[in-house]
């Protein structure tokens, strides 16, 4: 029986729900199409999407991450969801 994807998280993970605000660089990303349809288009990169973020401890203090956009989805109630891995020295 294959493992589930919780199963292959390398850290804990903690459930909270904390104020987010993240900024993408807005440079051109370079990219190549995989497949098109009417509604929509598959892309791959050669480099992740990097994206700075504040996570809020509190309404006055926060902390600042970098991050690279590693999926995205949508989740059981439709809204998006993103898979972001934090990085010590961004790429940028």
């Amino acid at each position: 029986m294959p493992e589930s994807n919780e199963n292959k998280r390398q850290a804990q993970r903690i459930s909270e729900k904390k104020k987010v605000e993240f900024f993408v660089d807005a440079d051109i990303v370079k990219a190549e199409s995989m497949d098109t349809s009417e509604t929509g288009i598959r892309i791959v990169t050669t480099k992740p999407i990097q994206i700075s973020m504040r996570i809020y401890q509190n309404e006055s203090t926060w902390i600042d991450y970098q991050a690279n956009l590693c999926w995205a989805g949508k989740s059981e109630s439709e809204n998006m969801a993103y898979g972001l891995e934090f990085v010590e020295e961004p790429d940028w």
